[in-house]
């Protein structure tokens, strides 16, 4: 068993190397203006750096220095979990202020000349800020995978624990305790949980930017909402499970009346925000279940999946409705509309998603030619051609 102790001293240097290997990883990825909580993450390693660092003093750690070395090591725990928070947009909790009654008890400790207290209560203190990453984790809602620093800190909680149970009178004595195999897992334990949690924590900050580099590219930058090349993949793909499984769906153009005078006399900001409440607008009337894109413009394309014209029309006059009742300070209160125009799809029609766009745009102009402000449909595929010939 002697062969798998690892000695204080060459645990220490370990640990030294890899949180600074680790620290310039983290630098470097945190100077770009979108890394939420990575600078603090960076501060954490540099604190567990300079704990090894006074830790390796061995027998010349005096009380103030033990009492220095478990604040920085906790300190270092605290910012780890403050870098969690801020990368999921939460704010710190009090929860995390449950190991500054432990430091203020070794302090004490210290005053009253009681070096050995103060190893175990500092070690406990530091334990505790482990335990607070492993059991506030799983609340993070934003953490795609909080299991990655769950299971990691909770063992490190409990292994320093038990290593400052078991060693607190050596550390008392201003010594490192002997290679042992509680000492030996205590370091490995450590050591893995610096290595796997900063990668895990660089790991969400990829696919936290994958998903946005994937959210630029399929949303409107304005509204929101989908854009045109993105909402043709989904509309084709639901196109082709209809075909396939004999369910029909029905489309929506939808477009701004008198768009450009909005535009000519609000200025091009007023019509901006007239885009963006419309897109809202639309959210609300069409449902979540729905594929809702700016289509080009002011133009709108909705695909309701397993509708038919008359929940396409309902949902068409409920947008047309919540619009028209709309009075907004940058058009001086006056209203403005929308017109739309409403086709459906079934197995039987043969028609490719192109035709039904087509035949609701068709119907949307028959709305424009007929007033504006109102909803039309579209004949089926069969009269539309007939009409056309």
């Amino acid at each position: 068993m002697s062969a798998f102790l690892i000695e204080p001293s060459t645990y220490l240097a370990l640990q030294l190397l890899c949180a600074l290997v680790l620290a310039a990883m983290v630098g470097w990825a945190s100077r770009r203006a979108d890394a939420p909580g990575l600078r603090r993450w960076l501060a954490g390693l540099l604190l567990a750096a300079l704990g090894c660092v006074l830790l390796a003093q061995g027998s010349r750690l005096g009380a103030w220095s033990l009492a220095l070395v478990f604040s920085v090591f906790t300190g270092s725990a605290l910012c780890f979990l403050l870098a969690l928070t801020e990368f999921s947009g939460r704010k710190p909790s009090r929860l995390w202020l449950l190991p500054a009654p432990l430091l203020l008890a070794a302090m004490l400790a210290l005053l009253l000349h009681e070096p050995v207290t103060l190893a175990l209560v500092g070690s406990l203190a530091f334990a505790l800020s482990l335990l607070g990453i492993a059991t506030l984790a799983p609340l993070l809602r934003g953490l795609p995978s909080p299991g990655l620093f769950v299971a990691p800190s909770a063992l490190g909680a409990v292994v320093v624990a038990a290593w400052g149970l078991r060693s607190h009178a050596a550390l008392g004595r201003g010594e490192l305790p002997p290679a042992d195999a509680l000492s030996t897992a205590c370091y490995a334990v450590l050591f893995v949980l610096l290595l796997t949690t900063t990668f895990a924590f660089l790991e969400l900050h990829r696919q936290q930017a994958t998903g946005r580099i994937r959210q630029l590219a399929d949303l409107d930058g304005l509204t929101g909402l989908l854009n045109r090349r993105c909402f043709l993949e989904r509309a084709e793909r639901a196109h082709r499970y209809a075909a396939r499984t004999g369910a029909r769906y029905a489309v929506a153009m939808l477009d701004i009346d008198w768009f450009k005078r909005i535009n000519d006399r609000f200025g091009h900001a007023a019509g901006d925000e007239v885009l963006v409440i419309i897109g809202q607008q639309l959210r609300a009337a069409f449902g979540a279940d729905t594929l809702l894109a700016r289509y080009g413009g002011e133009e709108f394309c909705v695909l309701l999946p397993d509708a038919g014209i008359p929940d396409a029309i309902a949902c068409a006059e409920d947008a047309r409705h919540r619009i028209e009742c709309l009075r907004l300070k940058v058009l001086e209160m006056q209203r403005f509309t929308i017109s739309a125009g409403v086709a459906t799809c079934t197995d039987a029609s043969g028609e490719s998603l192109a035709a039904v766009i087509a035949r609701a745009d068709e119907a949307l102009y028959e709305a424009k030619r007929h007033g504006r402000n109102r909803v039309n449909t579209a004949p089926p595929p069969h009269e539309s051609a007939s009409v056309l010939a």
